[in-house]
């Protein structure tokens, strides 16, 4: 069951120097080479309930784990808090366990899974996940 969706979409377009001053069409050549984050992010994550009333699975719509050579396909990954070792091979997972009251986090082929603290409230943590997922 899906229970929420949120989505940010956003559309760029290619201007036509002429019209704009030589500042504007400065900052323009900038941006085309190198977009802000606010023109180029464009996502759409699901987000479905478990079993389990800690966890959230977030579904952003393409891949979030490579099948590794070798691996068995639609193998995951799963860390805890207490796995150093294991957080450090994924960037994600790592960006992921900053957010404040992250217990666990399993990466399928094309989902991410959080399982939170008892503690926390997914209305303080879910905006977070979905922008870490977005980066």
């Amino acid at each position: 069951d899906v229970i929420a969706t949120d989505t940010t979409t956003t559309t760029t377009t290619t201007p036509d120097f002429a019209m704009f001053s030589i500042a504007s069409r400065q900052f323009l050549a900038t941006t085309r080479r190198n977009p802000p984050s606010f023109l180029s992010r464009s996502l759409f994550i699901q987000t479905a309930e478990t079993p389990n009333p800690e966890s959230l699975k977030f579904l952003p719509g393409q891949t979030v784990l490579d099948v590794i050579e070798g691996g068995e396909e639609g193998g995951g990954f799963y860390v805890t808090t207490k796995d150093k070792e294991d957080i450090a091979r994924s960037p994600l997972a790592k960006e992921l366990f900053k957010i404040d009251g992250v217990k666990s986090i399993y990466l399928g082929m094309d989902f991410v899974t959080i399982t939170k603290l008892a503690t926390s409230h997914w209305q303080h943590i879910r905006p977070q996940v979905f922008s870490t997922i977005m980066d």
